[in-house]
Order: C-alpha cells, then structure tokens, then sequence
C-alpha cells in the first residue's frame, strides 16, 4: 500500500513540475481558446427567442340524436404539437404578418413547441433575429393555430347541419309525397288509415331532425386560448456567451496542455535532483545550493554549503576509488547557462590538500584537458 501511495504522489508531482514549467504553453493555448470564443461571439448571428401558452380545449364536433347528448373530440396534444409546427400554420402566421415568402421560410424553421407535462398547455417558441420580430412572431404563430383549429370545427359542425339538412329535405319530400296520395282515398278507407300513420311516423322524424340540427347550429366551437402572451425577449439566446467562452476555454486549456505534455516528453535536460532520480536511477553525491552566473568562479569557505556539498562529494568519490588502478575524476563539461559557473577550483584544492586524487577540469575553448591539483603524489 505505501508503495502504491509512492507511486500515485510521484505521478501527481510529474503533473505538477509538467504544468510548472510549461505554462507559457498552457496559458497560450487557454489565451487562444478564449480569443477563439470571443471571434465567435463577435461574428455569430444573433437570435432572440419569444415565448407563449396556450391552453388548449376539447371541442364539440358531434351531437348525438339522442336529445340532450353532445360528444367533444379528445385532446391528442402530440398532434396539436405537429399542427402547431405545420407549414399551414406557418403561412397562416406568415400572411398575417405580411411577411415575404423568405422570411415565411425563416419562422416556419424557428418555431418549436414543447408540451409540459400532465397538462394540456402548448409552449410555442419562435426564434428571429430580432427580438421584437420573435415576439410578433409567436404570437401570430399561436393566434394562427387557434384559428385554423376553430375553422376546423366550425367546417366539421357546418358538414353536420348539412347532413342533416339532407336528411330533412327527403324526409319532407316524403311527407308531401304520402300527404297527395292521402287525398285520394276515400275518407274512412283501411289505405287512408296507413297514410295517415305515416304521415305521423315522417312529422315526428322531421321534429326530432329540426331539434338535432337546431342543437348541432348552437353548438359554441372553442379551441382554446393564450393563457401567457409573448413577451419581448431582453436579452439574445444565441450565441450563450457563457457556454461559448467555457468551451473555448477548456478546448484551449486542453490544447495547451497537450503542448505542454509533447513539450515535456521532448524536454531532456536535467534542472534538478527531481528529474534525475525521476528519469534515471543514478544515485545523487550531493547538491550544490549556490547558484552561479556564466563563467564565474568562487573560492567557497570551508565551513559554507557548498564546500560541505563537495566535501562530501569528495568523501564519496574517494571512497570508490580506493581500490582503482587508476584514480581520474571527470569532470563533464556542461552547456554555457544559469548555475554553471566554474566551481572546480574548490573542489580541485580540497582533492589536493588530500594529495589522493588527480583532477581533470572542463576547458570552456576546447576539449576536455587534464592537469594534476597541487600537492603531493598519491601514494
């Protein structure tokens, strides 16, 4: 478990020194996302978007012959959702407004309608470039809506009376045909008799159809009504300015992380004790705190970090080569930079005051050379 412990904190310090020293690559690439995000919203169409309910009723489009008895259509309000949404509809809204078959176009395609539920309310949205035009829009879109639903059942009523309007007519014309023919029979006759129950059957059928289509003419055609009219939008929908510089955002976060990540991986210098142990696994002698600038040398004390640093060094070094035939210490040069100035005369003069182990310095104009510290032969 400790180990697991180990290796999860170390991966989480990769991450750490990854984001510490390349975040000019992070802060580049967030800065591009959100400049990115910004175009955006500078040069995107804007869109504004009206709202309005409706309530929508049942309607009556039938009378039963029974007297006192009415029918009413049940409500499906998935398809007053496609009716609202209908190119019908749209052009009635469209006429209304006055509107070029271009711009018809365009609020036929802006239109949505959601259904909340366990009601019977219709939200009817329109999207326009405008928010005075979204509003006007929504609200011809809904008024066009209840017009054509009342139109619809005022034509289904209509076909009712005219049905039975039908009806009465032949009913009549049978009761002025049964009425002659009753006129030529002889008074008392069984044939004057029947005619006469006839003529009673047609004159009740005739009541009970005038009654029908009296009722089904009364009949009030309701198709609902905006319970919430359209209000002037305040402010646009689209572009969402906080959800376009989010995602700029974090796509440009993402971005510069994903450069500071290849830039990381190509990175193999060593700028401390961390990446050494981190990427290879050489032991580290000692640290050397005092940072010095290019081509600088210092003669440390004795009793200073440094000269600690290197004593122990010195310790290490010496140590290993006790038993070696051929006791040279290399000293490798490294690239002109921060912290690489000249510290082996320190080192060379406490070897030498030792008098154990040679010295082989960098030379800053050429090769490596060698030369022997001052002080007596090793023996």
């Amino acid at each position: 478990m400790p180990n697991k412990t180990l290796a999860d904190s170390m991966r989480l310090s990769d991450y750490a020194v990854l984001l510490l020293r390349h975040w000019l690559a992070v802060l580049a690439g967030l800065v591009l996302g959100l400049g990115l995000a910004v175009g955006y919203l500078m040069t995107a169409d804007t869109e504004y978007t009206a709202q309005t309910s409706l309530l929508v009723t049942p309607i009556t489009t039938a009378v039963q012959e029974i007297p006192g008895q009415r029918s009413a259509t049940e409500i499906n309000l998935d398809t007053e959702a496609q009716l609202v949404t209908s190119a019908e509809t749209a052009a009635a809204a469209a006429a209304a407004l006055g509107l070029t078959d271009d711009e018809a176009a365009g609020l036929a395609a802006g239109v949505s309608v959601t259904v909340p539920p366990n009601s019977e309310i219709l939200d009817i949205a329109v999207n326009s470039g405008t928010a005075e035009h979204a509003r006007r829009g929504a609200q011809a879109v809904a008024q066009a809506y209840l017009d054509r639903r009342q139109a619809t059942a005022m034509a289904a009523l209509a076909g009712q009376v005219q049905g039975l309007q039908t009806r009465i007519d032949s009913l009549n014309q049978q009761l002025q045909d049964v009425t002659r023919l009753g006129a030529s029979l002889e008074p008392g006759s069984a044939e004057l008799a029947l005619i006469r129950d006839q003529v009673a059957g047609l004159t009740n059928q005739l009541a009970s159809l005038n009654s029908l289509q009296s009722q089904v003419a009364s009949v009030s055609v309701s198709p609902g009504r905006i319970v919430t009219p359209a209000a002037l939008p305040t402010a646009p929908t689209s572009p969402n300015t906080l959800i376009a510089l989010t995602a700029g955002g974090a796509l440009g976060l993402l971005a510069g992380v994903g450069a500071a990540a290849w830039g990381h991986r190509k990175d193999d210098l060593l700028r401390g004790i961390g990446d050494l142990r981190r990427r290879t696994s050489v032991p580290v002698a000692a640290t050397v705190p005092t940072s010095l600038r290019v081509d600088e040398t210092v003669l440390v004390d004795a009793s200073a970090a440094d000269s600690r640093a290197y004593a122990r060094m010195r310790n290490l070094v010496t140590s290993s080569l006790e038993d070696s035939a051929r006791r040279v210490v290399l000293v490798a040069g490294v690239p002109a930079g921060r912290g690489t100035g000249r510290r082996e005369p320190g080192r060379v003069a406490g070897e030498s005051r030792r008098g154990r182990v040679p010295a082989v310095r960098e030379r800053r104009d050429g090769p490596i050379s060698g030369r022997r510290a001052a002080g007596r032969e090793p023996g």
